[in-house]
């Protein structure tokens, strides 16, 4: 019955539309005999409705992932997400996500609720989209946690009212089914608690398929290279005050230097000199990455740095990306996240002072 008024608003909003209907029923009136006739256009027009109706939603749903993945591109500097994904609405309990010609096409069962649709069509999107070239060398476990984190980003973004359902139903599903998600859930959102997850744990992962692919690689190596990779990043996320971390990891594939923007008394009193010199440091020994973090308050002092690699010649792209700190209070407090890129020829010569 709702629909039938929703179909009625629509066709007044036709206009001449409604001034047909409106005529079609006086006809019924003075000539029952021809109701069959009658009863097969408005069946025929209440499916257009629907069809517009489905249509209408599908088309929404596109524009707000659209625009969150070109925003998450963006802020990595990489497609770590297709573009334009495309909605098809069928018949089916089965959920399936395919690409078809660089384009993640979802094909779902529609919901008259739409905060789940929107969770569902987003969850299917990511899981099949997430990392197109790193996605097959990564363990199965872990790319399915980075998509639910993803997906909840998108969902936050755009669509806050399924985030309760993403939560309640989605995330509670999947941990049922696979209990060795939840941690490792856990383990990834300190990342994102701490500026860490967007801005280097899935740039780092994009960079490892693009240097790797179309090698076959034995998957035990990948998987352990990864492993000390998250683990590392944890470590660093969750110490406390008054623990020294280790902000390097020379693995096999992720040669990585972190550099924490320490106290403003530091920066007053030395500049930014001691951080010039340990990213200097982090390039001679062959660091591939080096990313230095530091609280909005420090902005001026990381744009400073950022500016003496740009344009570098050891150095092939910088990044200044924003992230969100969860702090021991709750408190969000905006991160900047500094990401060099050392080319792979780097010599020890031109050092940045």
């Amino acid at each position: 019955m709702e629909d039938l008024f929703l179909f009625l608003e629509w066709i007044e909003g036709k206009g001449i539309l409604y001034y047909i209907l409106i005529i079609m029923v006086i006809v019924f009136i003075i000539k029952p005999e021809i109701a069959k006739r009658i009863g097969l256009i408005f069946t025929y027009l209440f499916s257009v409705f629907k069809w517009a109706k489905k249509s209408n939603v599908s088309r929404s749903f596109e524009l707000k992932i659209n625009n969150v993945t070109k925003e998450i591109n963006k802020e990595i500097g990489n497609d770590v997400l297709p573009n334009n994904p495309k909605i098809k609405w069928v018949k089916s309990t089965t959920k399936e996500a395919f690409l078809q010609e660089d384009q993640i096409v979802v094909k779902l069962d529609y919901h008259e609720d739409r905060n789940k649709s929107f969770a569902l069509v987003t969850l299917n999107y990511v899981n099949r989209g997430l990392l197109p070239v790193a996605r097959q060398y990564i363990p199965q476990e872990i790319i399915e946690t980075c998509s639910l984190l993803v997906t909840r980003r998108i969902i936050s973004d755009e669509n806050r009212d399924s985030l309760e359902y993403f939560v309640s139903s989605i995330l509670k599903e999947v941990f049922l089914e696979k209990p060795q998600l939840e941690e490792m859930y856990k383990e990834l959102t300190d990342l994102d608690n701490n500026a860490m997850f967007l801005q280097i744990l899935i740039p780092e992962l994009w960079k490892m398929g693009k240097r790797i692919y179309p090698h076959n690689i034995n998957p035990n190596v990948v998987n352990k290279e990864i492993e000390k990779l998250i683990k590392f990043l944890h470590d660093i996320a969750t110490k406390p005050n008054d623990r020294i971390a280790k902000l390097n990891l020379d693995s096999n594939l992720f040669k990585i230097r972190i550099i924490l923007v320490g106290k403003m008394e530091t920066l007053h009193d030395r500049g930014i000199d001691p951080y010039l010199n340990r990213v200097n440091e982090g390039i001679n020994n062959g660091y591939k990455a080096i990313y230095l973090l530091g609280y909005e308050r420090k902005e001026q002092y990381l744009n400073d740095i950022e500016k003496r690699f740009q344009n570098n010649d050891r150095i092939e792209k910088t990044k200044i990306t924003v992230g969100k700190v969860l702090n021991s209070n709750f408190d969000n407090m905006n991160c900047l996240c500094i990401s060099l890129s050392v080319k792979e020829d780097a010599e020890e010569s031109s050092n940045v002072s």
